[in-house]
């Protein structure tokens, strides 16, 4: 029975799955380019099986006759237990897809695979782009048309970001025609197999409302209608391209400031949900590092314990309205303004976490893609100066710089030890270097 690392590397081996897709497919459809977009461990009572992975492929297809290309996504179950789980679907109804089978057994690989919008995890998906799905957003919103006169044309649907079993978030183009005059529109869609993207509306209504988070330098999307039966939430669709798409031709350090001053305009509204409060608790989650390289582990659990002791640099703060997941990623880049994104996880709480969760995501990505850290010791300190300089706040960088420490030993370190594809023992030492840098940082500046 293959294990954690045997899974992961099967997951990873795109070129033997690219050839068994190929058979899959019908004469004339290529398979050109086939990468693994997300992989996480399966953790979903609901479909009974055992251990395994959850993960997902963006395949480019080439239909050969039709001198034309498409991106099918699909989403998969990878595990000793593939076969079983495979021969469960006998007999199940599924959404046709343009090209090939919805479901694919690759037996080589332990691995299930669904064809999207298929998910046994998200079985509404498909209903959440659907044209009965896009008729239901034009009709309660007035600015699309003219309330129930108007009809949709046409529209066509991109899927954005696709995580099997918990969302998706999907462009969509939209032809509509209202009393004579026709339109087109773009955009967001987004899911969730729970019904929190409920809050997430609420959220960006309040937000929208403050006249000083929708003008100037930055923006952040008009929300225009939650379909509840759908859990589908509705955006208006913001210009420009994310931090990483654009790096390294941009300007690194300025880009930081523009993200900082944001930070300080947000921080100054009051848009979370009431009742929704940050839980400060470092993830204690060393055994499965432990397990892997018993002295870093050990490290690790060291650095925890000196991270606890000086819980009191966060422990008296004012509540702050916070994003939640703050990080250049979640900023859309124009010429002429930065679009703020995705407010699911807003929430009451010390305003030094956002600044702590985007440093540590920088960090992480860094090591992610082979950069140096070092390339951003100095867009990050203008980053922190900048917020410092907008908020008036000097004794905000101790509680900046613990929250950093704190994130890099939780979920960014268990992110490196998870989805790492070679061994990553280098660049956890890496990250514990960096934790114990800014833990030092907190420690003298307190």
């Amino acid at each position: 029975m293959p294990d954690a690392s045997d899974l992961g590397r099967l997951a990873r081996d795109t070129t033997h799955l690219l050839t068994s897709l190929q058979r899959s497919l019908e004469d004339g459809v290529e398979v050109e380019r086939c990468e693994l977009a997300t992989i996480r461990r399966l953790n979903d009572s609901s479909l009974q099986t055992g251990d395994g992975l959850i993960v997902s492929y963006r395949v480019l297809l080439r239909d050969v006759s039709r001198q034309r290309q498409c991106v099918q996504l699909y989403g998969g179950h990878l595990g000793a237990d593939a076969a079983a789980f495979y021969q469960s679907f006998e007999g199940a109804t599924f959404v046709r897809v343009e090209f090939g089978p919805p479901l694919i057994y690759v037996r080589d690989l332990s691995l299930v695979l669904f064809a999207f919008p298929n998910d046994p995890l998200l079985p509404h998906l498909a209903a959440c782009i659907s044209r009965e799905a896009v008729e239901t957003c034009v009709r309660n919103v007035a600015e699309l048309g003219s309330g129930k006169s108007s009809r949709v044309l046409d529209f066509a649907v991109v899927p954005l970001k696709y995580d099997p079993g918990r969302g998706c978030t999907c462009r969509f183009l939209v032809s509509v025609d209202g009393s004579g005059a026709g339109s087109a529109w773009e955009l967001i869609a987004k899911t969730h197999k729970t019904d929190r993207l409920a809050r997430t509306f609420e959220t960006m209504t309040r937000l929208w409302a403050d006249p000083a988070c929708h003008a100037g330098q930055w923006v952040t999307a008009r929300p225009y209608f939650y379909d509840r039966e759908r859990r589908l939430l509705w955006q208006a669709a913001l210009r420009g391209r994310s931090f990483w798409s654009l790096y390294p031709n941009l300007d690194v350090t300025c880009v930081f400031r523009e993200m900082a001053r944001v930070a300080a305009s947000l921080h100054a509204s009051r848009f979370a949900p009431a009742g929704r409060v940050l839980t400060l608790l470092p993830e204690r989650r060393s055994s499965p590092l432990a397990q892997t390289y018993s002295d870093l582990g050990r490290r690790h659990a060291t650095l925890l314990k000196r991270l606890e002791a000086r819980r009191e640099l966060v422990a008296h703060v004012d509540p702050t309205s916070l994003h939640g997941d703050f990080h250049p990623e979640q900023f859309l880049i124009d010429v002429e303004q930065i679009g703020l994104t995705d407010f699911d996880s807003a929430c009451w709480g010390d305003a030094a976490h956002d600044l702590g969760r985007f440093a540590s995501h920088v960090l992480l990505k860094a090591l992610q893609r082979d950069l140096a850290p070092r390339l951003f010791e100095e867009p990050l300190e203008a980053f922190f100066d900048e917020y410092v300089c907008r908020t008036e706040r000097p004794g905000v960088r101790p509680g900046i710089f613990w929250h950093v420490a704190e994130q890099l030993l939780g979920r960014r370190i268990h992110k490196l030890l998870k989805q790492a594809t070679e061994s990553p023992r280098d660049k956890i030492e890496q990250m514990l270097g960096l934790a114990e840098t800014y833990l030092t940082r907190a420690e003298a500046d307190s």
